[in-house]
């Protein structure tokens, strides 16, 4: 690499000398420095940006328009059917080129079925996939969530607090992103209610919209093509849950809302028989004027705005394990749940994680034998001698 680099600075005559000096060929030095350049250009590439959405976001809106418009959701067969492809090529290289042109031009020759086809091609040659991994990350969770506790007093029900929480997980994407996944999953609904006619139903059409909404799975080195599979269904199972919560509650799907956020406890409390330690994170979703939904430990609570404020924060504290466990314990007492002689509060376990982690008793008194055996040892030796001095031990 230290050759290719200097190589790349030097004159025409240089690197020929670089290379017979090395014991390299003329077309060896070449290859490196060819490697040398493409290592460069990848380490300094930039992250993934919206410019592409950006641009062909009207392309895509007009698409999906154009397809309500003239009632493809009635066609059999529509996204699974596949049209001539040097004509879907051709219409979307077109497009892509007139893209602040009239498309109505390059749509009116082309069948449903092929305008289906060419929607799909430009979604799925956009730089990414529409939602971004952070967001399903978070979305992944919304099918996994734990309704409230039985004694928990609610204003919410289980069902809306989810959709709230699949809306604010949305709302992490840009407008365009939103924009278009609202549009687009309002078309795909229409199309499985239709599914008499277009043969079209809610598991066909999240497996073909799956990938492009979520990305394809990573076949990382050293997986097998099953967990390829595995994770690929699981993108699919994730589209399903979205689509029949849309189709549930559309008008949470229409608009962006408070985006998710993350809080951290700042103090020690207990609430709905739950115990917030502090430093613990949680979710944020949704507010009202009197109450605010969290997730915590995939498990959704309704907290009074008072306890809000007074028990969170979004930065997160500086806090030492050993003062969460006494404070615990003080906490433990002062509710009387144990008495200050009983032996049951040295057996509590309050859930600190890693945190404070507990040594094993075994390894403390075989840690203590060892001390004890190594000073009897030095009692008995006393001091030593070393080439004529005494050097004591």
């Amino acid at each position: 690499f230290c050759f290719s680099v200097s190589s790349l600075m030097a004159t025409p005559k240089q690197k020929l000398n670089l290379s017979k000096s090395s014991g390299m060929s003329r077309s060896d030095g070449e290859l490196v420095r060819r490697r040398a350049r493409t290592s460069i250009i990848t380490r300094t590439k930039k992250p993934q940006s919206d410019k592409d959405i950006a641009a062909c976001y009207p392309l895509i809106v007009n698409l999906i328009h154009y397809l309500k418009r003239k009632n493809a959701f009635l066609v059999e067969g529509i996204f699974r059917t596949c049209g001539d492809y040097n004509v879907i090529h051709s219409a979307k290289q077109e497009a892509i080129e007139n893209l602040q042109g009239n498309f109505m031009e390059i749509f009116e020759p082309l069948d449903l079925i092929s305008i289906a086809d060419v929607l799909k091609l430009v979604l799925r040659t956009l730089s990414g996939p529409l939602i971004t991994s952070r967001c399903k990350r978070k979305l992944i969770l919304a099918p996994l969530l734990l309704p409230y506790d039985d004694s928990a007093d609610i204003s919410i029900t289980y069902e809306h607090a989810v959709t709230l929480y699949i809306n604010s997980t949305l709302s992490m994407l840009t407008y365009k992103r939103f924009d278009i996944i609202q549009k687009l999953l309002s078309f795909l609904l229409r199309v499985i209610a239709h599914e008499a006619k277009s043969r079209m139903g809610v598991t066909n059409i999240s497996t073909l919209f799956a990938p492009i909404l979520f990305g394809m799975p990573h076949n990382a080195k050293g997986k097998s093509c099953d967990s390829f599979v595995e994770e690929n269904t699981k993108t699919v199972e994730l589209l399903q849950f979205l689509l029949l919560q849309a189709q549930q509650h559309p008008k949470h799907f229409k608009h962006k809302s408070n985006m998710i956020q993350s809080r951290y406890a700042i103090r020690n409390f207990e609430f709905q028989d739950k115990q917030f330690v502090m430093g613990e994170k949680i979710e944020l979703f949704h507010r009202t004027a009197d109450t605010s939904l969290i997730v915590f430990k995939k498990r959704i609570y309704e907290v009074p705005l008072e306890i809000m404020k007074s028990s969170f924060s979004p930065l997160k504290p500086a806090c030492d394990s050993s003062m969460l466990r006494t404070s615990l314990r003080s906490t433990a007492l002062r509710n009387k749940k144990f008495s200050k002689s009983s032996t049951e509060l040295d057996q509590v376990e309050f859930n600190l994680g890693q945190r404070a982690e507990v040594l094993p008793i075994d390894s403390l008194v075989s840690s203590f034998s060892s001390l004890a055996k190594l000073n009897s040892s030095k009692k008995k030796l006393g001091s030593t001698s070393y080439r004529g001095s005494r050097v004591p031990v």
